[in-house]
């Protein structure tokens, strides 16, 4: 990575989990060749406007504090850089329009949430900010030839495009701290990504229409949401807006955990502190489904914390936890369940999904099992502390459930 490309890191953040959101949004005309793309903030610095540049905060003395400023249509010179910027690389294939415009509406909801949290800032820190990634440089050119796809020249980019560039890039850093000081155990890793959820949810819920008529009149295809698929599991711990999640987990397998090994369930079990980025009231014992999107990485106290993306919904509330049916086999019928467990496959929890809450709780001398039932009348069964499932074939899950309820009703 040459030092141009690390200053558009810089600049931007880190947008790799909203470019794999974007891909699930896109229904239609999604090109295989199309590499992912970087959402980054590019700064096209010339030498010679470095040097204005550096000339006019050398003399500027007054100290002003800026409020953002944004509006869907008045932003015309950001959109065209944003639509450029995609499309250079790659022609007129692909979604660039959809892929440049989300990117735009991003920038434009950093502006709108410094306006809600009253950000400001002064020459001072614009200063700074300019000054950090004056240093780098572009070898290839490749900031004057987005400039001259989106017909943008370079007074227009000195005067107006550049100083927003720099602006938006000043507001990231200042919500950055707005996170962590809500949120104190918000990861590292996930505080970019939970800006640009963010950014995206209060342009979607504040400016729905002019957005559509935006989309109406650039002929940009609307985005339909897809995200990752669901899954579903129990809240173990809840920590202001953050809680922590275990996959295909329920309430009365949580409770005979201790706190150590609530937070050390096996590596190949999604187990994960998540940003209730929707702010969706949880408590602990609440068997939810929900997507998320963001960073899956562990910091030094093994916590991870995971923006939640397009839902989360309650699916049995920790005071109905009792609503699964439990029951306890004996001798008899823990040898017929394990007869019929005989006729299952074995499936890895990625290649399963699940989303509903459980059926059954069965319990045996030795151990425990959770039971799903999915569309197709299939059992799936997960003993106590593991992370992969069985499926049952229809007739073995017919003949599990007779003898489920046959226990049930002793």
């Amino acid at each position: 990575m040459n030092d141009y490309k690390r200053a558009l890191n810089e600049v931007a953040g880190d947008m790799k989990e909203s470019e794999r959101r974007l891909k699930n949004k896109l229904l239609h005309n999604k090109s295989p060749k199309r590499k992912k793309p970087f959402f980054l903030i590019p700064v096209s610095i010339t030498a010679l406007f470095m040097m204005l540049m550096a000339s006019w905060f050398m003399t500027e003395v007054k100290v002003n504090t800026k409020q953002a400023s944004s509006s869907i249509e008045e932003n015309g010179i950001l959109f065209d850089f944003y639509i450029a910027k995609e499309q250079l690389p790659f022609g007129e294939s692909g979604n660039y329009k959809e892929v440049g415009f989300s990117n735009y509406l991003q920038a434009l909801g950093v502006l709108e949430l410094a306006k809600k949290y009253e950000l400001t800032y002064n020459d001072e820190e614009y200063k700074e900010q300019f000054d950090q990634y004056s240093q780098y440089s572009d070898p290839e050119n490749m900031g004057q030839q987005i400039l001259e796809k989106a017909n943008i020249s370079q007074k227009q980019f000195d005067e107006q495009l550049f100083p927003m560039l720099i602006e938006i890039s000043i507001y990231r850093e200042k919500l950055k701290a707005v996170w962590f000081e809500k949120f104190p155990v918000m990861n590292d890793m996930s505080v970019g990504a939970y800006t640009v959820q963010q950014a995206e949810l209060y342009m979607e819920q504040h400016f729905a229409r002019e957005i559509e008529l935006f989309q109406q009149k650039h002929q940009i295809a609307p985005s339909v949401i897809y995200g990752n698929m669901p899954i579903t599991g129990v809240v173990a711990a809840v920590n202001d807006n953050v809680f922590y999640f275990i996959e295909n987990m329920s309430a009365q397998e949580l409770a005979t955990l201790s706190e150590e090994q609530i937070f050390n369930q096996p590596e190949d079990k999604l187990a994960s502190w998540m940003m209730n980025g929707k702010e969706v009231p949880v408590q602990v014992g609440d068997y939810i489904k929900l997507k998320y999107y963001g960073p899956n990485i562990l910091d030094d106290k093994n916590e991870q914390a995971i923006s939640i993306n397009e839902d989360i919904k309650v699916l049995l509330p920790n005071e109905r936890a009792s609503e699964i049916q439990e029951v306890t086999f004996a001798e008899d019928a823990r040898q017929q369940m394990e007869d019929l467990l005989q006729n299952k496959a074995w499936e890895d929890r990625i290649f399963t999904s699940i989303y509903n809450k459980p059926k059954y709780i069965v319990h045996t001398n030795d151990t425990s099992y959770t039971i799903w039932e999915n569309n197709r009348k299939q059992f799936i069964v997960m003993p106590f502390g593991q992370s992969n499932v069985w499926v049952m074939y229809h007739r073995s899950s017919e003949k599990l459930k007779a003898l489920i309820e046959e226990n049930v009703t002793k």
